[in-house]
């Protein structure tokens, strides 16, 4: 978006695939592919950024995926499957997959990595009771984050320099942060109507898309600077995931990054280095 150019004129659609239903969406920043999930088409896709070479991964595996989240380093994406209530990883090459918490999920939605402290974190919607959860890249030490005065979380992102959470409240109207320590807890800006999508730009600005107008709204991070804007030419309906494409990759690198951590197959960084997984949708692999 830019300030200046006509609403008639910004954007364009790139990648059209019939009856799917494109959910949460993130940026492999290693290769420029954009990675999105399709709910209706039961898979994970990337295509490169100007709509070429489109590819499912596991299709039919994953049933409701909506929250993705890619570690460009250890060259994998995590998501949530909301039919599931699962959170799990897929290699961006397609090869693998592992569930990673399928037990007290309940409607989960949106995902986002912590690439310093190798931690994922997640929303879950549920309405009896509602939480933003936190677990390592592997898998474990899994906590609740946020569990209170928090009503409908849908969109996720991740301000590293800021070492803050922030997020879209559909149920409250707001959007908020706090730090990755547990405090210092904002109100960024109220009155939002039905947020989804969140994404930040520069740790300097955000966007959210909202159900309600299916426009793109935007404020600073400190809730200045309101605007709003349409969907780009040809959009119709409600508007769900939001991404910005950073130019660089700017997160340090993994344990997994240099011959996937020594792992054969599925290599997944921690707090103490690289943890090889054995993927659920592979039998019989050696030494697993």
């Amino acid at each position: 978006y830019k300030r200046g150019v006509q609403p008639d004129v910004m954007g364009k659609q790139l990648i059209i695939v019939p009856a799917q239903l494109a959910v949460g969406v993130d940026f492999d920043c290693a290769t420029e592919r954009i990675v999105w999930s399709d709910m209706s088409g039961h898979s994970i896709r990337t295509a490169a950024l100007n709509g070429s070479d489109t590819k499912a991964l596991l299709a039919d595996l994953i049933e409701s995926p909506e929250g993705v989240a890619v570690d460009w380093s250890s060259r994998n994406v995590y998501y949530a499957d909301s039919s599931r209530d699962e959170i799990g990883v897929v290699s961006l090459d397609g090869k693998y997959q592992k569930s990673l918490l399928n037990e007290g999920l309940h409607n989960p939605r949106a995902v986002t990595i912590d690439m310093q402290n190798k931690h994922l974190y997640y929303t879950d919607w549920h309405r009896a009771h509602p939480v933003i959860g936190r677990m390592d890249l592997d898998g474990k030490n899994h906590q609740q984050f946020v569990n209170t005065d928090i009503h409908l979380p849908n969109g996720l992102v991740l301000l590293p320099q800021r070492r803050e959470l922030c997020w879209t409240d559909a149920g409250a109207h707001t959007l908020s942060c706090i730090g990755l320590d547990g405090r210092g807890r904002r109100i960024v800006f109220n009155d939002l109507q039905y947020p989804f999508g969140l994404a930040a730009v520069g740790e300097a600005k955000f966007y959210w898309t909202d159900w309600k107008d299916s426009r793109v709204h935007s404020v600073s991070v400190y809730g200045e600077a309101y605007e709003s804007f349409p969907i780009s030419h040809g959009g119709s309906g409600k508007a769900y995931g939001i991404v910005a494409l950073p130019k660089l990759c700017t997160a340090a690198h993994t344990s997994c990054s240099s011959a996937n951590g020594g792992c054969s197959y599925l290599c997944l960084p921690s707090a103490d280095g690289a943890y090889c997984a054995c993927p659920d949708n592979k039998k019989g692999l050696k030494g697993c």
